[in-house]
């Protein structure tokens, strides 16, 4: 952003055809940003007050002329210190470009410099901004030098931290410009490509040290030149003196053109803040970082943290559950961090710690953030704002210039970004998002703020939702109490069956129907009501009261009451879980949410049951046949059917202890022919084994027995089984049933 005529052989067009001194060692590496060391901030305008601060800035004022006209550039604008150019507001420097007749020109604008009450040798030099986008619009953040050491311009050096064609949403550009006085003058020129539109803020940042000098933006370093200017060649070193900053705002000229009928007046460059800092070495580990938030965006969660003293990096933490335990998701350089890598309808809990090769801090202070169940939020008319994607899903219509005027969210719930409210789409339209759960409940929030009428009865117009009419002559201005003041009417509704959610905006009495933004919300689902738990031999029945919309439930147990609970399943359909395979007299506890889409609810009250001791087999036996195990009938020693077997034979034995004909005894011997068959009953499952001896007949007493046939039965039956081993005249022979194990 020089001040002398030659800057035509600036433009990024030429970049390929500058020639850099073959004695010069430059190098010029593209890669990610790494920790930049440990910073300390020496001077700043955070820009939060009401009015320039005179201390820190100055004005060039005029065209330039009668020495330098164009400002050496050919520019077009006269730049003027008015606030129709240049005011603070907002937390923010916003710089205008006005097409208006002033002075003999049809352009204003403002450039401010800190020439003559602030300069700097190495550092970091950091500004955070957006820029305008228009054909002919030229903002810069640049530097040059205090004193004319190495001669006029440019053996004193420039550098130009960052440039923009108007034209262009995307691409700046870095240069450094060294060697002799015009026309010998050298240029070290890199365009880079930002991967978002530079009408959204982006921080643009130069770090000078005595062998090196690099660009970044956001943290990427895009540029980087090395010891050249200490190599040996023809011109003298320029970068070893203090350079003053240079902020401004150009319309016209040699680097991008002149504005056309394509370009929108008024511009504006806002510059959130100013920031130089000196590197110190590290000689403790860095303090514990301090101020930590955390911002709900959509579908992610953005952490901002004040600067550590001689952080190299940060450590960000993230639980799920307050207090820990923490895993480490991040490691950025700067004091700030976007965690995307979230769910929906979930809390969040974050710290962070701060690092340096002498070691690392202790952690922050603990923050949360619930993430809300976004579907969907579009910016009506404008550009990316996150989580406000760029204008979509709409047909008719048409997309308003935006305003540069802050606006009111006093009293707004989760209010959007002020981009968001600084553009619209008016006239007739239509929105149609898609791919929404069918039968399931949604929020639509209509962000809406009046900035071009300025009384009541100007604009009134109608919404209607899937064909309902939700809102009839609409006034902006009358519902949210005045111009340039927010409001979010909001309704709940059910995708229609193709699954969408068609919002129309048709004119009503009077002007036509306007939209800022659009959010479509999943609502977090309630958790479930009226659990219990009862507690059996090695499981635990759990029941509770059915939601509403729900489509499905998780169950989490813990082993101590409040957790930390581990996940029983996410897939419970019904109202009814029994958890099996636990541990017999064990204590659990249960909490229950609910599913609904996408999000999940927060956790039920907390309820708790104990697993009984495991039954032995005659327990069991007692609870099948008497349904207790202390009752006088399921003693062991009992006969309750009289059949003159206890219940402990009957258990043995299979036999029902309350049927008298059921029980284990030989029915009969006969005799067929030379053998015998022997008839008896057997219980149901069990083995048996009929045992035979032989005897004398006279009563003695029979020791002998052995097995002769073995049985077994699914089902209680009588079996029998023909002995074909007794002899015709042998002594008597005797027969036993035993049970076999």
């Amino acid at each position: 952003m020089g001040a002398f005529t030659v800057m035509s052989t600036r433009v990024l067009q030429t970049f390929s055809s500058i020639t850099i001194s073959a004695l010069l060692a430059l190098s010029l590496i593209i890669s990610s940003r790494a920790a930049y060391g440990d910073w300390t901030n020496v001077w700043s305008d955070e820009f939060d007050g009401t009015s320039i601060d005179t201390s820190k800035w100055t004005f060039d004022t005029g065209t330039g002329c009668p020495s330098l006209c164009g400002w050496g550039n050919s520019e077009l604008e006269y730049y003027t210190s008015r606030t129709n150019n240049v005011y603070v507001a907002d937390g923010m420097l916003h710089i205008i470009a006005r097409q208006e007749s002033y002075m003999g020109s049809s352009y204003t604008s403002a450039r401010l410099k800190t020439q003559g009450l602030f300069a700097k040798k190495y550092g970091r030099f950091e500004f955070r901004a957006r820029l305008p986008h228009g054909q002919g619009y030229w903002p810069a953040l640049w530097m040059m030098p205090r004193d004319s050491v190495y001669g006029g311009w440019a053996a004193s050096g420039e550098i130009d931290i960052m440039e923009n064609k108007g034209s262009s949403y995307n691409i700046i550009g870095g240069t450094d410009i060294f060697g002799g006085q015009y026309p010998d003058q050298q240029y070290d020129s890199t365009s880079y490509t930002v991967p978002t539109a530079v009408t959204n803020f982006h921080v643009y940042a130069f770090e000078w040290t005595t062998n090196s000098l690099k660009w970044y933006v956001d943290d990427f370093l895009y540029k980087t030149a090395t010891n050249w200017w200490s190599s040996g060649g023809s011109y003298p070193a320029p970068f070893d003196q203090y350079f003053y900053i240079l902020m401004n705002l150009a319309v016209g000229g040699n680097y991008g053109g002149d504005p056309d009928g394509t370009t929108v007046f008024p511009g504006e460059m806002d510059v959130d803040y100013v920031r130089v800092y000196d590197y110190v070495e590290a000689t403790n580990p860095p303090s514990t970082p301090t101020g930590l938030t955390a911002t709900v965006g959509g579908t992610q969660i953005t952490l901002n943290w004040s600067n550590s003293t001689t952080a190299t990096s940060y450590n960000v933490k993230r639980a799920t559950v307050s207090g820990g335990p923490y895993t480490t998701i991040a490691n950025p350089s700067a004091n700030s961090y976007t965690d995307t890598n979230v769910l929906n309808c979930t809390t969040y809990y974050y710290v962070v710690s701060a690092t340096n090769s002498l070691g690392e801090s202790t952690n922050s202070v603990e923050v949360s953030a619930a993430l809300g169940g976004y579907s969907l939020a579009v910016n009506s008319g404008g550009s990316a704002a996150s989580p406000f994607v760029a204008d979509a899903y709409v047909s008719g219509g048409t997309v308003a210039a935006p305003t540069g005027s802050a606006i009111d969210t006093t009293g707004v719930t989760n209010p959007a970004p002020q981009a968001v409210y600084q553009t619209e789409r008016y006239g007739t339209f239509t929105y149609a998002f898609g791919g929404l759960t069918t039968g399931t409940a949604y929020k639509v929030r209509l962000h809406e703020a009046e900035f071009y009428w300025n009384a009541a009865n100007k604009r009134t117009f109608n919404v209607t939702i899937n064909g309902t009419q939700v809102l009839t002559n609409y006034d902006i201005f009358v519902a949210a109490g005045g111009q340039y003041k927010a409001i979010v009417p909001e309704f709940m509704t059910t995708p229609n069956s193709s699954g969408q959610i068609v919002v129309q905006f048709t004119v009503g009495s009077v002007d036509e129907p306007k939209s800022s933004g659009i959010e479509i919300i999943l609502p977090t689902p309630s958790a479930p009501t009226g659990l219990t738990a009862s507690g059996g031999v090695e499981q635990v029945a759990l029941a509770w009261n059915a939601v509403p919309g729900a489509n499905g439930y998780g169950i989490y147990r813990s082993m101590v009451s409040g957790g930390p609970y581990v996940t029983v399943t996410n897939g419970a359909t019904g109202t009814t879980y029994t958890d099996t395979g636990l541990a017999d007299g064990t204590l659990y506890y249960y909490v229950v949410t609910t599913t609904q889409g996408s999000c999940q609810s927060t956790n039920s009250v907390e309820v708790s049951a104990t697993t009984t001791a495991q039954l032995t087999p005659f327990q069991q036996w007692q609870m099948n046949y008497f349904n207790c195990t202390n009752c006088p009938q399921a003693d062991a020693n009992a006969d309750p059917d009289g059949d003159g077997q206890n219940n402990m034979l009957e258990f043995l034995a299979g036999t029902d202890p309350t049927d008298s004909t059921s029980s284990l005894r030989i029915v009969s011997i006969e005799p067929e022919g030379n053998d015998i068959r022997v008839t008896w009953t057997m219980g149901s499952g069990r083995t048996n084994a009929l045992q035979a001896a032989a005897g004398d007949g006279g009563g003695d007493y029979v020791t002998n027995f052995t097995d002769i046939f073995t049985v077994t039965n699914t089902v209680g039956t009588v079996t029998n089984y023909l002995d074909t081993n007794a002899a015709t005249n042998a002594p008597a022979r005797y027969y036993r049933v035993r049970i076999v194990p």
